[in-house]
């Protein structure tokens, strides 16, 4: 391996404080000639003018004039060195390795390979989410779909020509010999030589190696060549070898092919070295460079013009006999299969996902021959083996048909054949590894599973040995960690083929499908003799293309009868459609009746289950179907069904909250209504459930202040105060910016209630109150503090992060740059947007819209999900935790926020004014200034809270929900009334006079029209409104639905949208909500005036 390593260097440049380092191949070192990625060079590019899409070359004119090059080569030193070996007197060539100091290089061009860039457009344009990682940061991630601008996907194609003056006469005699990529074969050993991390600790990381097989080949003469060797960023540019003969090189690595969405690929993409070399050799004609590009012939000995490359070590030999794997798709889904016949295609279940007919596709000659082809026999799905037969209606062109393996042993090498990575684009890709594992039972292999690179597409493929081509079995699917969100393609699992052959011989000799059913058939063994627990394994079975047929459990074996027990599959917490295995710890339920007993035994045990599955919290949809359907429960049974899941929640020792309650059939004379049920344990080997959040966003948008008001429970000032206890330093507190990393906590207690530092004084008080604790990371935002950011999101492995986006400034300094590195990081991310109070509605709105503009951008694909209310609170909350697509945005202020509805107002002797009523929202402390109204001019006026009392007792802070008492002074009663509402001056509270409802008229004798007057009740407001207009009706009679407009009569009043109404008139009765406010004024202060009515006349 001397030559390979001897061949590879690292390659560092930079400009401007932007430095990027990656691998380098040495093609020559008396001429110095060193070719690397070009990817990071565009990235230093003068942006005056763009590349245009024909450009085949760039000039170092194009680059700034302090762009430096470094190139960092190893020295081989080879010496004989007797080792101790298997046989005696062996003797082994080893080489000492040490690094010298990096030497200068210069940029002699950037070359566009359009060969490369053609194949990889056409292979690459209909994939969705392709990530192909640059360097070490989260901006160097070049996300590839037909989404993509062109500009980056076209530079992946881009290669830089170096040249650099090496000191040490050791290394002349080591120069590389390429080779033709034309002459490749798929299943070719071949070897991977690169940096990983670039720079990142040579001496540790410089000229790693990594074996594999070329896995599948695309465009002209090979130019786009994908290998399953294991690569790592940092290891573009490095090369790719032949691993036996001469070890010449055959492509350079372009980028490690590691995500497709969230799947981890496990590929590695490479481009020929032979279309590389034309390609610079065209330039270097047309633009007649001098030496020494001029002699590239050179490089290479003495090739003739035309860089006429030999073949490869494999060029002689036979292309390997594997069997024939077409490409089977069902419509809704796609998969492989495999030929066992001229007209017979085995496959997996839910490949063919239930349908008669399905398009199959094999791949012959270099293109798709089309056959339909009839499902004969799918497994059932509560077999154990997920397993189908299709017959072609036309033979298949070119068919390898297979010799099917008697036995297996562990270790052997093997290799994967199927659709899996590219899937649609090309032919079947080919991934190497051994085969790990053996599952029996009974005596009889049952599973099989292997190290090979197996990706979504790939099931139904073939696992066959890699040196005789047989077929050992069918590959069913790969590893999902559902926590972490991570796909392993390396452990898969497949059908031996022993399970299949008898009953396909039996087939083919009578033609009857009734040979298959034996597959149908399936016992407990399995599962209990492998002491398998999938609770245990926290995986998610769906995502594992496992379900009950993978574990060999059948339900009749259980000695129950379902019927009986009232149970299905999803009783045991699978759901072969889907719905709660996909979800984990959701479970849905139509009613929780008179349970027997043994029947409530089950739904305890049922309940741990998804506790565990949520890591102590679960959700119960109660009045949904199975299959999703909202059918919903009277309000008897829904008051049972509640009483039964409060008995189950005491049986487990877990605590529940209603979330929400909505009806799904509200025109129905009996109203049906389905809840979200929250269930809360905290683990026996937990204190609490613990959750970490990082916090990040651009300098000054607010978010030490927000974590003071969450932790403390008080709001700030407007000048920072609540941030005050979150410094750590004189300096953060004298410039108000975070430069370290700060811990603080929050609690919530099994009913959901918060816990924090307002009524605790101790953090030991606040975990021994809590079931949920939320420890918050406090990073900086200042981008000179970005080395600390990066510190804590790597070091601390948040769960989740929270970017937070001042109003006034919008997205702005570091904050594209910490959102890329939470997206990086592959951290769920949701997006609070602060400082609310300080600028208008539209601004405000324009800051999220330039949120979801950015979320929505093929660099991030997130699904932006604005809370407006608790009910939409509720909604992101589940959806956050089923996907990791959505992002919540929330909108707030750390100023503002109490509303106090006056409900009373009373004249208490040596006292003053005092009005009793409930704060609906934020925190009201003595002596705070607040404004009251609105009048009947629309104003507010000043007061100030002099004292406050609960229960009859003084009390210093009053807290949203909380009834109270609040002396006022002096204030003038006059100026009072019920209806009224206190808040802050900076919540710049909007009146209406006019508002629209969406209503249900429950009785009237007559017709509701407009010009129809009611009293209408909206909190604590009450007044008479006249109905100015039924929208798309002329009027309503009893029972029907419609959107009014109302105005009021008397005055304007502080109304929101939501809000529930009820309306009167004699017997006339109607309920609705508010749907829309048509503005009439904001707050303007008022110095006292006489009161325009009193308190009797409102009454």
């Amino acid at each position: 391996m001397d030559v390979i390593e001897a061949s590879c260097c690292v390659v560092t440049a930079g400009a401007a404080r932007q430095v990027f380092s990656f691998s380098g191949l040495v093609l020559n070192h008396q001429t110095g000639i060193v070719i690397c990625s070009g990817l990071p060079f565009s990235r230093l590019m003068i942006r005056e003018a763009p590349v245009a899409p024909h450009c085949r070359f760039l000039l170092p004119d194009s680059f700034p004039d302090d762009l430096r090059v470094r190139v960092h080569a190893p020295v081989h030193v080879p010496a004989q060195v007797h080792v101790a070996a298997r046989r005696e007197g062996e003797t082994r060539e080893i080489s000492q390795v040490y690094s010298p100091a990096p030497h200068e290089a210069k940029l002699l061009m950037l070359v566009n390979c359009v060969e490369f860039n053609k194949a990889f457009n056409a292979l690459f344009q209909e994939s969705d989410s392709w990530l192909f990682p640059h360097d070490d940061g989260a901006e160097d991630l070049t996300k590839v779909s037909r989404f993509q601008t062109e500009e980056q996907s076209r530079f992946l194609g881009w290669f830089a020509v170096l040249q650099t003056r090496f000191q040490d006469g050791l290394l002349s005699s080591l120069n590389v010999s390429c080779a033709k990529s034309s002459s490749l074969l798929k299943g070719s050993p071949v070897v991977a030589c690169g940096s990983p991390f670039g720079s990142l600790c040579p001496d540790l990381f410089t000229n790693t190696l990594s074996a594999g097989i070329v896995s599948n080949l695309s465009g002209e003469d090979n130019a786009v060549i994908l290998t399953d060797a294991r690569c790592l960023p940092g290891t573009e540019g490095g090369g790719l070898f032949e691993r036996k003969g001469e070890q010449r090189l055959v492509g350079v690595i372009v980028s490690p092919l590691c995500w497709k969405g969230v799947e981890w690929i496990g590929l590695t993409l490479v481009c020929s070295v032979q279309v590389i070399l034309r390609n610079i050799r065209d330039v270097t004609d047309r633009i007649n460079v001098s030496s020494p590009l001029r002699e590239l012939s050179g490089l290479h000995g003495d090739l003739p013009e035309g860089l006429d490359l030999p073949d490869t070590a494999w060029s002689s030999s036979q292309p390997r006999r594997y069997p024939t794997v077409c490409l089977v798709d069902s419509g809704q889904f796609w998969g492989s299969g495999v030929l066992v016949g001229p007209r017979l295609v085995l496959t997996c279940r839910h490949v063919v996902n239930g349908q008669k007919n399905v398009t199959v596709r094999i791949h012959h000659e270099g293109r798709f021959h089309v056959v339909v082809g009839d499902v004969l026999f799918s497994t059932k799905p509560s077999s154990s083996y997920d397993f189908a037969v299709v017959k072609l209606r036309d033979s298949a062109p070119g068919a390898v048909l297979p010799l099917v393996a008697k036995s297996f042993q562990p270790g052997e090498e093997v290799v994967v054949v199927g659709f899996g990575g590219l899937g649609k684009g090309c032919g079947p890709s080919w991934t190497g590894g051994i085969l790990s594992k053996v599952v029996s039972w009974d005596s009889r292999p049952v599973m099989l599973q292997t190290t090979c690179a197996v990706q979504a597409g790939a099931s139904g493929g073939a696992v066959v040995r890699k040196h005789s081509g047989e077929l050992l079995g069918i590959v069913s699917s790969n590893t999902r960690d559902c926590g972490a969100n991570v796909t392993y393609p390396h452990l898969n699992y497949s059908i031996p083929a022993t399970l299949f052959q008898p009953p396909l011989q039996l087939f083919s000799q009578s033609g009857d499908t009734a040979a298959f059913r034996g597959l149908d058939a399936s016992g407990d063994g399995v599962r209990r003799d492998l002491g398998l627990d999938l609770k245990d394994l926290d995986l998610n079975l769906k995502d594992l293309d496992l379900d009950l047929k993978d574990l060999d459990l059948d339900l009749k074996d259980l000695g129950s009868d379902l019927r009986d027990l009232d149970l299905d599959l999803k009783d045991l917490g699978l759901d072969l459609k889907g719905l709660s295995a996909e979800e984990g710890n959701i479970e849905y339920k139509l009613k929780l009746i008179n349970p027997t007993q043994y029947r409530f035994e089950h739904l305890a045990t049922q309940m741990k289950w998804r506790l565990q599955e949520g890591r102590g919290e679960a959700v119960y949809q109660i009045g949904v179907e199975d299959n999703g359907m909202l059918v919903g429960l009277s309000e008897d049974d829904m008051r049972t069904s509640l009483k039964t899941l409060h008995r189950m929640a005491e049986k487990v020792g877990a605590d529940i909250t209603v979330l929400r309650e909505r009806e799904v059939d509200e025109d129905s004379d009996d109203p049906r209504k389905v809840a979200e049920v929250l269930i809360r344990k905290v683990p026996d080997d937990q204190q609490f459930l613990d959750l970490r959040v990082a916090v990040l966003g651009n300098v000054d948008s607010g978010k030490s202040t927000l974590l003071g008001v969450l932790t403390q429970g008080e709001l700030d000032n407007g000048r920072g105060r609540a941030r005050l206890n979150l410094f750590r330093h004189l300096h953060e507190i004298q410039t108000g910016r975070t430069s370290s990393i700060s811990f603080e906590i929050l609690g919530f207690n099994s009913k959901g209630e918060v816990v924090n530092y307002s009524e605790s004084r101790t953090a030991e008080q606040i975990c021994e109150s809590a079931s949920k604790m939320i420890t918050f990371m406090d990073l900086a935002g200042h981008h000179k503090y970005l080395k600390t950011t990066i510190s804590g999101l790597t070091s601390y492995c948040p769960d989740f992060a929270m970017l937070v986006v001042s109003a006034n400034t919008g997205i702005a300094g570091t904050t594209r740059e910490h959102l890329g590195l939470a997206l990086a990081l592959k951290v769920p991310i949701f997006i609070v947007v602060t400082k609310v109070d300080l600028c208008p509605r539209s601004m405000v709105e324009r800051a999220v819209r330039q949120l979801e503009r950015v979320l929505k951008q093929p660099g991030c694909n997130k699904v932006p999900l604005v809370v407006a209310g608790p009910d939409d609170a509720v909604t992101a909350a589940q959806q956050f935790a089923q996907s990791p697509n959505i992002t919540p945005i929330f909108t707030l202020s750390s100023v503002s926020g109490e509303k106090f509805q006056v409900d009373e107002i009373y004249t208490v002797p040596e006292v003053g004014t005092v009005v009793g009523g409930t704060l609906y929202s934020g925190v009201c402390r003595e002596g705070e200034q607040l404004v009251v109204g609105p009048t009947s001019s629309g104003q507010f006026n000043k007061l100030t809270v002099e004292s406050i009392q609960r229960n009859r007792s003084a009390c210093r802070v009053l807290r949203a929900g909380q009834a109270a008492t609040l002396a006022l002074g002096g204030f003038d009663r006059s100026l009072l009334r019920k209806g009224m509402v206190m808040v802050s001056p900076d919540m710049d509270p909007t009146i209406c006079w006019l508002f629209e409802a969406d209503i249900v008229l429950l009785f009237h004798s007559k017709t509701f029209h407009k010009g129809f007057q009611v009293t209408v009740h909206v909190g604590n407001v009450r007044q008479t409104a006249t109905v100015l207009a039924v929208h798309g009706k002329e009027e309503l009679r009893t029972g029907e639905k419609a959107v009014v407009r109302f105005r009021f009569l008397k005055h304007p009043e502080y109304l929101k949208v939501g809000a529930k109404l009820l309306f009167r008139e004699g017997v006339t009765k109607g309920i609705g909500h508010v749907t829309k406010l048509q503005a009439a004024t904001r707050y303007q202060a008022s110095p006292a005036s006489p009161a325009s009515q009193s308190e009797d006349d409102e009454a």
